[in-house]
């Protein structure tokens, strides 16, 4: 399961509120969609295919297309649900996106044992929310990388990972920023500042978990971008301006440093 090449559309995100007594529930039925659910308050008893937990605050929950689905909240609690309903697919061996047997594989739920990074995780299903409720193209893409980091941030607490959830967090809100803003000039103090921590805590945090600086990602990303551009048929000096470089001879340095070659040879 590779979530960097799945293709996600998010078509639904919200949170949900229900006072003390007032019923929430989803009908026991098999979804022809996945469905991720936080709890931000208040607990509920959830079913997937027969398994059935006690869901509270900090809990992460994952329904996938054609999973038989139950849930229903304690009525004796105030309760705040976040949702995101949405469809994947993943590429075939020709790199065609359609529907495929392949699934995401991930846990009923995963527990976020750090308030700080269930805060963060608040933040970034505000965001899925505000950007699925405008529909655009800019917007479906944002809110879907949004799902993309936390559907990521599962894999990695299941796998034990030795980093932070809330590092984790906090470096793949940096990739999306870059992802979506790589022809401006980034300095390392802004993306420290989207990260939300100093400038040297930030480089050390985002190389532990990359196994890069963040100026070699951010090179990394505008270069796949250059080769996009040269595959297209854009010149070397059209490709540089493109990605915000007046000298083309420092783009084609840095190019030949990650691909081997210059990218007037790599035209060839």
């Amino acid at each position: 399961m590779d979530l960097d090449n799945a293709y996600l559309h998010v078509f639904y995100a919200t949170l949900q509120e229900r006072e003390v007594g007032a019923r929430w529930w989803m009908d026991d039925e098999s979804l022809g969609y996945s469905n991720l659910m936080l709890i931000k308050r208040g607990a509920a008893r959830m079913v997937r295919n027969g398994e059935e937990i006690v869901a509270h605050e900090r809990d992460l929950i994952f329904y996938d297309n054609g999973d038989r689905r139950f849930s229903e909240n304690l009525t004796d609690e105030k309760i705040e649900i976040y949702g995101i309903n949405f469809d994947y697919c993943f590429p075939d061996k020709a790199g065609v996106y359609k529907p495929t047997d392949e699934k995401l594989n991930l846990p009923f739920r995963t527990h976020i044992d750090t308030k700080e990074s269930f805060n963060l995780l608040c933040e970034r299903f505000d965001e899925a929310i505000k950007y699925a409720e405008v529909k655009s193209a800019k917007n479906c893409f944002i809110a879907s990388n949004i799902l993309r980091d936390m559907l990521k941030l599962i894999v990695k607490v299941a796998g034990k990972t030795r980093y932070k959830y809330s590092d984790i967090i906090r470096v793949d809100k940096v990739k999306e920023y870059i992802g979506i803003n790589w022809n401006c000039d980034i300095s390392l103090d802004e993306m420290a500042d989207v990260a939300g921590v100093s400038a040297a805590f930030f480089s050390s945090m985002f190389k532990t978990q990359t196994g890069k600086t963040p100026v070699e990602y951010l090179s990394e990303v505008r270069m796949g971008k250059a080769v996009q551009f040269l595959q297209s048929g854009k010149s070397v000096a059209e490709t540089a301006k493109l990605l915000g470089h007046s000298d083309a001879a420092y783009f084609s340095r840095v190019f030949k440093k990650i691909y081997g070659c210059s990218p007037k040879a790599y035209k060839m």
